[in-house]
């Protein structure tokens, strides 16, 4: 069942009122595939909306860059966090959210539509343009020290998708977000800078 697009558009007019999480994945064809719909939303198996109100206009018509982060906690985290951050109470919680985190087990947890801006990386511009505001902010659970194969494998699933769907130049896609923040954060780390290249080769080459 996909979601009914009145729910997605009532959640981009600014309610405060969270939608449900789906507890749902989709099937798709084949059995890697995934899409991401007309309205930004990612269709396919091992996917998990928990959308979030914490997101803002893009000042582009699609994104253009892909900013990578790690979320810095143990395994198993991602779904707290996406329940964490379906809400936002101004002045109480950190104004931060993400438009996909990829668990270690392989889920995509998607809070932001990736036609809307979420709150990722709060400093810094790409072409002249706020990151939110032009980028899609992908998180990887974990500490950026060990990434499983499930991980990767969605993570390349992921890219392959932004790469079909918009026209994001490769030397957009691998963006880190301590390029833009260096005095404060080190994400994704290394291990992931490292792993990088051969994952936008293979989602490129396709």
């Amino acid at each position: 069942m996909a979601w009914p697009l009145s729910l997605v558009r009532s959640l981009w007019e600014g309610t405060s009122t969270p939608r449900p999480i789906t507890g749902h994945v989709e099937p798709a064809s084949p059995p890697d595939a995934l899409e991401i719909d007309p309205e930004g939303w990612l269709v396919g198996a091992h996917v998990e909306l928990a959308p979030s109100v914490r997101h803002s206009r893009l000042s582009v018509p699609e994104p253009i860059a892909i900013v990578w982060h790690y979320t810095a906690t143990d395994h198993g985290t991602a779904r707290t966090m996406a329940r964490r951050i379906r809400t936002y109470r101004r002045g109480v919680d950190r104004a931060a959210s993400w438009h996909v985190c990829v668990g270690h087990d392989g889920v995509l947890w998607q809070s932001v539509p990736l036609l809307r801006g979420a709150w990722h990386c709060a400093r810094g511009t790409i072409g002249g343009r706020r990151v939110n505001a032009c980028s899609v902010g992908i998180e990887l659970e974990g500490r950026g020290d060990a990434f499983p194969a499930a991980q990767v494998n969605a993570a390349d699933r992921l890219v392959r998708a932004l790469v079909e769907a918009y026209a994001i130049p490769r030397e957009q896609a691998g963006r880190g977000h301590r390029e833009f923040d260096p005095a404060r954060r080190s994400d994704p780390g290394p291990v992931w800078e490292a792993l990088l290249p051969g994952l936008l080769a293979s989602s490129y080459s396709r």
